[in-house]
């Protein structure tokens, strides 16, 4: 017969299912991957957790200190990449985003030190890329930047520039109207 698959209900809506090692959140209606096992260089995050229960958000202080993933797939179906969601992730090169997402935290992507390249979903009317940086559509607001404000934003948003050490000679490009407090921080 069919083998039985226990997941384990924790406090706070954890769920965790010891087969697939995929840990969730669930609040509401979203339902918040935290944790998963990651072994490919190129790696989709998953959507499904059970029959009833379909991911489609990346939870705060997911996933830390990853050198094996060097492409990150966020699928269509997942709404919000929360604060702190990949931290040190030390091959990452890109981010695909699907047409779903429509917040992206800051320090979602906190010190990925090759980070430089973002693929958007042609049908996503939250986020456009431009010079390999990451913009919000309606503000025009710097997102995630690989260590320059590229031409076109207006607002340079909080914690970009976190990681970068090397900021004495950057370029302000006219057109920026505000700098959000802390985007230099670091």
């Amino acid at each position: 017969g069919a083998s039985e698959v226990t997941v384990v209900e924790g406090l706070l809506g954890y769920r965790h299912d010891p087969v697939s090692g995929i840990i969730v959140q669930v609040a509401g209606d979203m339902t918040f991957l935290k944790d998963c096992c990651i072994t490919q260089q190129t790696f989709e995050l998953p959507t499904v957790f059970d029959a009833e229960t379909r991911i489609n958000a990346v939870g705060s202080h997911a996933f830390f200190d990853n050198d094996t993933v060097e492409h990150l797939i966020i699928p269509d179906g997942y709404l919000y990449v929360c604060m702190d969601s990949f931290v040190n992730f030390q091959n990452l090169k890109t981010v695909t985003i699907g047409k779903d997402v429509s917040l992206i935290e800051e320090l979602a992507f906190s010190s990925c030190p090759q980070l430089c390249e973002f693929i958007i979903s042609e049908e996503n009317t939250h986020f456009y890329t431009s010079e390999g940086c990451l913009l919000k559509k309606d503000t025009d607001t710097l997102l995630l930047s690989n260590g320059k404000i590229p031409s076109g934003t207006k607002i340079v948003g909080p914690s970009v520039f976190v990681d970068n050490q090397n900021i004495s000679d950057m370029i302000v490009p006219d057109g920026v109207t505000e700098i959000a407090p802390l985007a230099f921080n670091h």
